[in-house]
């Protein structure tokens, strides 16, 4: 609140977002929902003071507790590499499914990821029922992964609406806000 003199709580990425930035970000999260698929992406993250940084996202769906095949939230995992600038056009991982059936493409794509984001897929992995199923929200707590929270952002789903629930501290310090609610 301090740093930007608002109170983002509760807020919808269209209320804090715009531009080519918001049609991006909301790219990710829309692949990551349509396909059912967890999302890797390499880009170049820029405040609007004009500092860039290098950030690495993995997005990973969940599905509703009560409606196993609908994709209610999406956990975000967020990284930050202030020594570098990152790429100057974004990278997007195909979809995992994919990955996951071509180990070599896994291989190539899983070294880019945050040993903090590779400890998360894992478990994201193993909260699965079934192959080919979503894990529900319920069976996902935090505490299990004590490495990967400060990165963490869970974003609700409803209809077309993008809700921020819970933001990790790293994104917190990167934006100089808390978007929760």
């Amino acid at each position: 609140v301090a740093a930007w003199g608002h109170d983002y709580t509760g807020k919808m990425l269209t209320e804090i977002m715009s531009g080519s930035y918001y049609r991006f970000i909301r790219g990710l999260f829309d692949q990551t929902i349509e396909t059912r698929a967890c999302v890797f992406s390499h880009s170049r993250f820029q405040w609007d003071r004009g500092r860039s940084v290098d950030t690495r996202r993995l997005m990973m769906p969940f599905a509703d507790n009560d409606a196993p095949e609908v994709v209610r939230y999406v956990l975000e995992s967020q990284v930050f590499d202030f020594s570098r600038t990152g790429p100057e056009h974004p990278h997007v991982a195909p979809q995992a499914p994919p990955l996951l059936r071509y180990p070599r493409v896994w291989e190539r794509e899983s070294r880019m990821l945050d040993p903090r984001q590779a400890a998360l897929f894992e478990h994201w992995q193993g909260l699965r029922p079934a192959p080919g199923r979503l894990p529900p929200r319920a069976a996902f707590d935090p505490i299990d992964v004590p490495s990967a929270m400060s990165t963490l952002v869970l974003v609700e789903v409803t209809g077309t609406e993008l809700t921020f629930r819970v933001v990790g501290t790293d994104q917190v310090n990167a934006w100089g806000m808390d978007y929760t609610g």
